[in-house]
């Protein structure tokens, strides 16, 4: 089109001399306006800080053993677990064809949280009921989405990418110590009135590992407040995870095993959400901050021990979760 707009503005200047330096500036003008513009950056890199704090439950029916125990039988539940972490974050935008495959990884350490450990007979009579506190925790996961939308998928100030990818993540926390609380016999099987501490803090009585396997299927939204001034909004649904848990309890080895003793296997379904507002402070450097949601379910499973001594065959799970949150902070750039 634009040949042949140059073609007929030669043919009107043909016929005089005097138009050829207006056809000249004219020329110049036409090929700077029409020149083309710069693509974006298709690679972005970042780093993040996240600092959350999580709970992990499990509990199981050993009723289906013995009727004289309740259902559940036991259920352990850690609350309170920090974590401070630190991960990179990669993406790559094809703006041409609306590709995006985007990821990040990331892991870290801290102490803090407290394991209640509880015990029932039948009708959900309270035999045990014992705290620990959680120490040496560690924290991993990873992330990687394959996406397609960019501009094809913009309506106004809103831009979606829906995609899918795989999750991992994996926490396991130490316990230290122990200490009897109260139940309904009066500590009568515990041997020690409520408040008694068996064991230090000093003491490591156990530990715990739960890692998830996640299918992941989302979609990204970023809306636009500002020219510099984004919220984008990561929300995915965990339709599959699978579960595994793993249990030490140290002070039972004699009947449980060697560590880890106890396994717990299972799969359900979760989420994660990701919200950030990002601040561009030039075309390339952004920073940004907000909050982070993870949650997994994986109870349709069951529990075992090493030598399936404790019952003599694998348990129906009634509980196997996990649960993380906290703040984020960011940087990133392109490049």
């Amino acid at each position: 089109m634009r040949a042949l707009f140059l073609g007929s503005l030669c043919v009107l200047v043909a016929g005089g001399e005097t138009f050829a330096a207006d056809f000249s500036t004219l020329r110049g003008a036409i090929e700077e306006v029409t020149a083309p513009l710069p693509q974006s950056s298709p690679f972005t890199i970042g780093a993040r800080y996240w600092y959350s704090t999580g709970r992990h439950d499990y509990a199981f029916n050993g009723s289906v053993s013995d009727p004289l125990l309740g259902n559940p039988t036991s259920e352990l539940i850690y609350t309170g677990v920090a974590a401070q972490s630190l991960e990179a974050y990669a993406r790559y935008a094809d703006d041409e064809t609306g590709f995006v495959l985007k990821g990040y990884a990331g892991g870290g350490f801290a102490s803090g949280g407290t394991m209640n450990d509880r015990d029932w007979f039948a009708g959900q009579q309270l035999f045990s009921n014992t705290d620990s506190t959680l120490k040496n925790t560690s924290l991993r996961y990873v992330t990687v989405d394959v996406g397609w939308g960019a501009e094809y998928l913009t309506y106004g100030n809103v831009q979606f990418l829906p995609f899918v990818g795989y999750g991992y993540w994996r926490d396991e926390v130490g316990t230290w110590g122990l200490r009897f609380l109260p139940d309904d016999f009066g500590g009568f099987f515990a041997a020690a009135p409520p408040g008694t501490a068996l064991f230090s803090n000093d003491q490591k009585v156990g530990g715990y590992v739960a890692s998830w396997n996640m299918i992941r299927l989302g979609a990204e939204a970023t809306f636009t407040i500002l020219p510099q001034l984004v919220l984008s909004v990561d929300a995915a649904l965990v339709p599959y995870a699978q579960g595994e848990g793993n249990d030490s309890h140290l002070l039972r080895q004699d009947q449980l095993g060697f560590k880890p003793n106890v396994f717990l296997r299972g799969h359900g379904w979760g989420g994660q959400v990701d919200a950030l507002l990002r601040y561009a402070v030039t075309d390339r450097l952004t920073l940004g901050a907000g909050w982070r949601y993870w949650y997994v379910d994986g109870s349709s499973g069951f529990k075992t021990d090493r030598f399936d001594r404790l019952f003599g065959q694998r348990l129906p799970l009634t509980a196997f979760s996990s649960e993380r949150y906290g703040a984020l902070v960011e940087a990133s750039y392109k490049f």
